[in-house]
């Protein structure tokens, strides 16, 4: 997480309203604040910093409407740094809060960071989406669709479905 001082002095419309305990060493705080967008838009979210219980917690409110991904990700970069990572977790069924229709929860352990999955599972990174589909199209021609999902845990794209629709697995 950010330092206190550096969280509250960089503007980007974040208003701090208020503040209880310590928030400028390790102990328990919870500090609250207003977020207005500065593009000049009318989009307000409410959001609660808070360090308890060996996890630091933000707490989006978008008030009427749930914060959109982009809305997270700007919070997110508001109160941590950009090589930190954060989860917003959904817990088993039977674990389920949700007192305000509108919220959302961002997470870090205190400790620092945790297990992450390798990115291959979700892609290739600094490819593009179009550049993905031609290497696993490729891949699929040399080693097969079976190989290369077995091998990425996935492949949605409409050329292999085609191919193998076309008996070329």
């Amino acid at each position: 997480m950010k330092e206190f001082k550096e969280i509250v002095g960089q503007g980007k419309g974040l208003a701090l309203r208020k503040q209880v305990g310590d928030v400028e060493g390790q102990g328990d705080f919870a500090a609250y604040f207003d977020w207005y967008d500065p593009a000049g838009g009318k989009r307000h979210l409410w959001m609660k910093l808070s360090r308890a219980f060996g996890w630091e917690h933000l707490m989006v409110d978008g008030g009427s409407k749930t914060p959109t991904w982009d809305e997270m990700c700007v919070a997110k970069s508001l109160f941590w740094g950009s090589g930190e990572c954060c989860v917003e977790f959904h817990p088993a069924e039977s674990e389920y809060v949700n007192n305000a229709e509108h919220c959302l929860h961002v997470w870090r352990p205190v400790s620092g960071g945790f297990p992450t999955p390798p990115t291959a599972m979700v892609g290739i990174k600094g490819a593009s989406a179009q550049e993905t589909k031609a290497m696993a199209s490729a891949m699929a021609s040399m080693v097969g669709r079976k190989a290369v999902e077995e091998h990425f845990g996935f492949v949605e794209n409409r050329s292999l479905r085609r191919m193998e629709k076309k008996g070329k697995k």
